[in-house]
């Protein structure tokens, strides 16, 4: 595609996969892979193929953890991580966001659910990059249920495993689904409120004990005050 045909577009998409650390590379890459596993009818006739790519996810990600053991026997595979990496990179931002370019023509909200990046372009002057790879979420790391009628939820980022906010983000809004069938989004979802420090105490009336809450944990964007990526879901019972 030539560059005036992209700017034509006022649509172009960035892989954020650039200066990144070793673990942060893969953890989003494999975010990639996850993301356009759950979107095929995005691109159906995606090349590399979803599962090519996973492959070659699944290469780095064997190399990394062997790493240590491999340091322990004063050696090192950092040529081989490093070439795997290539690999990677290359499908992500040349062969499959090329595609994405085309297909996904100018569809913002598609582009985000991929995980690429946008950069829109007016008059030739760029826009802030407004998506980000989905792969930094925050994650439950405990829930203490050992006060009666109460659960107190520890929260902390996937990829830091810190309970600082992440740069960007305004706050961390935690949601609850008392008993029922476990839910695949917030929509329906009670909102508890805003975790601090992270840590979020939860209690409940005596007609609740035995039943099983679920949370799920959702960042909000600082500059547009839009909910980020949502995670995974966790639940505990009332006792």
């Amino acid at each position: 595609m030539s560059p005036q045909k992209i700017l034509n577009k006022m649509f172009i998409l960035t892989s954020n996969l650039g200066k990144l650390t070793k673990g942060l590379f893969v953890t989003k890459a494999r975010g990639y892979v996850t993301a356009m596993k759950s979107h095929t009818d995005y691109i159906p006739d995606i090349k590399p193929t979803v599962e090519e790519a996973d492959v070659e996810v699944a290469k780095l990600e064997n190399l990394q953890k062997a790493k240590g053991e491999i340091a322990k026997a004063g050696k090192a595979n950092t040529a081989d991580i490093k070439a795997q990496e290539k690999v990677v990179k290359k499908i992500i931002t040349y062969e499959w966001m090329s595609q994405a370019q085309e297909a996904l023509d100018g569809d913002e909200s598609k582009a985000k659910d991929l995980g690429y990046g946008i950069k829109g372009v007016d008059n030739g002057t760029s826009a802030p990059t407004i998506g980000k790879a989905k792969s930094s979420h925050a994650i439950v790391s405990t829930i203490d249920t050992e006060v009666s009628l109460q659960h107190t939820v520890h929260v902390v980022n996937n990829e830091t495993l810190s309970t600082v906010l992440p740069d960007g983000i305004e706050n961390l809004n935690i949601y609850e689904q008392i008993g029922g069938v476990a839910p695949v989004s917030t929509d329906g979802m009670d909102l508890l409120g805003i975790v601090k420090n992270g840590r979020y105490i939860n209690s409940f009336e005596v007609a609740d004990i035995g039943k099983t809450v679920y949370y799920i944990l959702c960042y909000t964007d600082k500059k547009t005050g839009k909910a980020l990526q949502m995670s995974p879901v966790f639940s505990a019972v009332i006792g």
